[in-house]
C-alpha cells in the first residue's frame, strides 16, 4: 500500500509540535514530571499532528503507527559494565516508505531532558562507528547514528527550570562543535524556563531556527511574551517537603538531571529497602535517610558520587569495595559497585 505521508509532511508536523511542546512546558510546567513528562507530551502533538491521527493503515486491516516509543539505536553503546549493546531513543518515526517492512528505519529520532547537565549529554560525540564504548548520552546518540548514515533527522529538547547555567553550557559546547556531516540534521531546542520569569529558547542549527521562525512565527511570539509558571498548588510536593526545606525538588526532577550511574544506584536502594529509608531529594544533592531520622548517605550529582555516609555504611563499603575509608565514593555504574552499597546499608541496619 502506498504511504500517505512523505518526509515534508512529517518534517513539518514535527517542527510544528516541538513549538507546541515549548509552549506547554511554559505555561504548564507544575504538569510535567521529568523527562518522561516531556517525551510523553511530544508523543501526543506529533500523533495528532501527523495525518490520520499517527496510524498507518494496510488495506488487509493491519497497520502501525508512525511514531513509535523506545527505538532502538543501530550503533552499539555501554551503560554499566557489561557488554555493549543497542541504545534507546525516546521517540522514532519511520521513513515512510518502509513501513511495510518488520523492522523499517528511522527517519526521525528524539530525545528528550530536563535539567542535564551539558557534559552528560555530549559523551564521546565523535566515536567511531565501530567504537563500542559511548556511554548512550542523549546528543550523542543522535549524532552518531546521524553521521553514520543510521537517521535522516535528529531532534533533542532540553529543558532547564532549575541551572540557567546548564544551559548556557550547553548551547556553548554545540556552537563550539566544528561543523561536521550530521550538523544540519541535528536540532537542538534549548528552553530555559525559572518560574517567573520570560522563557528563553535556542534552536540550534541557525537553518533550523530559520525555518521555525518562519512556519511558527506567531507562535514563537506568543511564548515569548509568557511568563513561566510557578511551582505551586497543582504540582505534588515531595514527601517531607515543610517551610523549612524550600530547596527540595521533585524526585522525576532530580533524577532526570544526574548521570546514569546516579539514577541506577537510586533506584537499586529504593527497591531493596522501600519504606525503610526516607529518600530527600535537592537540587544538586540527594540523601538517604533511616526512617523515622539519620542520613546514611548522600548522592552529588555534579561529581556523581556517593559521600557524607553514616560511620557503618563507610566501614561496611570500604570493606566490600577492598579500599581505605574514604570520604567520598565514585559512583562507576557497575553492579558490583550498586551491590556493595545496597549491602553496606543493609549491614548498617543490622547494627
Amino acid at each position: 500500500m502506498t504511504c500517505r505521508v512523505d518526509e515534508t509532511i512529517i518534517v513539518q508536523a514535527v517542527d510544528r509540535s516541538v513549538v507546541e511542546t515549548v509552549e506547554a512546558f511554559v505555561r504548564f510546567r507544575p504538569g510535567f514530571h521529568g523527562d518522561t513528562g516531556m517525551r510523553d507530551y511530544l508523543y501526543h502533538r506529533l500523533m495528532t499532528n501527523l495525518p490520520e491521527g499517527g496510524g498507518y493503515r494496510r488495506t488487509d486491516g493491519g497497520g502501525t503507527l508512525l511514531v513509535q516509543a523506545e527505538w532502538y539505536t543501530a550503533l552499539k553503546y555501554r551503560k554499566t559494565g557489561k557488554g555493549p549493546s543497542s541504545g534507546r531513543f525516546d521517540l522514532g518515526i519511520p521513513i515512510p516508505g518502509e513501513l511495510d517492512r518488520s523492522k523499517p528505519s528511522p527517519l526521525v529520532a528524539f530525545e528528550c531532558g530536563r535539567n542535564k547537565r551539558a557534559v552528560a549529554l555530549l559523551r564521546d560525540l565523535d566515536a567511531p562507528a565501530e567504537h563500542e564504548g559511548p556511554e548512550p548520552a542523549d546528543i550523542t546518540k543522535l549524532a552518531r547514528e546521524l553521521r553514520h548514515d543510521y537517521l535522516r533527522h535528529g531532534y533533542a529538547l532540553e529543558f532547564y527550570d532549575e541551572d540557567q547555567g546548564e544551559a548556557e553550557e550547553l548551547i556553548r559546547r554545540l556552537r563550539g562543535r566544528t561543523p561536521s556531516a550530521e550538523s544540519d540534521r541535528l536540532h537542538v531546542a534549548v528552553l530555559v524556563c525559572i518560574g517567573g520569569s520570560r522563557p528563553m529558547l535556542t534552536l540550534l542549527p541557525a537553518a533550523w531556527e530559520e525555518r521555525i521562525r518562519l512556519a511558527s512565527r506567531a507562535e514563537l511570539e506568543r511564548i515569548q511574551g509568557l511568563t513561566c509558571a510557578r511551582r505551586g498548588a497543582g504540582a505534588p510536593r515531595s514527601a517531607g517537603t515543610g517551610a523549612g526545606h524550600t530547596n527540595r525538588v521533585q524526585p522525576e526532577d532530580f533524577l532526570s538531571s544526574c548521570s546514569n550511574e546516579a539514577r541506577g544506584l537510586i533506584e537499586a536502594v529504593e527497591q531493596r529497602f522501600g519504606g525503610q529509608v526516607k529518600l530527600l531529594f535537592g537540587g544538586n544533592t540527594m540523601t538517604v535517610n533511616r526512617q523515622p531520622s539519620g542520613k546514611l548517605l548522600r548522592i552529588e550529582k555534579a561529581s556523581s558520587s556517593v559521600s557524607d555516609l553514616d560511620p557503618a555504611v563507610s566501614r561496611e563499603l570500604a570493606a566490600l569495595l577492598h579500599l581505605s575509608i574514604r570520604p567520598s565514593y565514585k559512583i562507576d555504574g557497575t553492579d558490583a559497585f550498586r551491590e556493595a552499597v545496597v549491602a553496606a546499608v543493609g549491614r548498617a541496619f543490622d547494627k
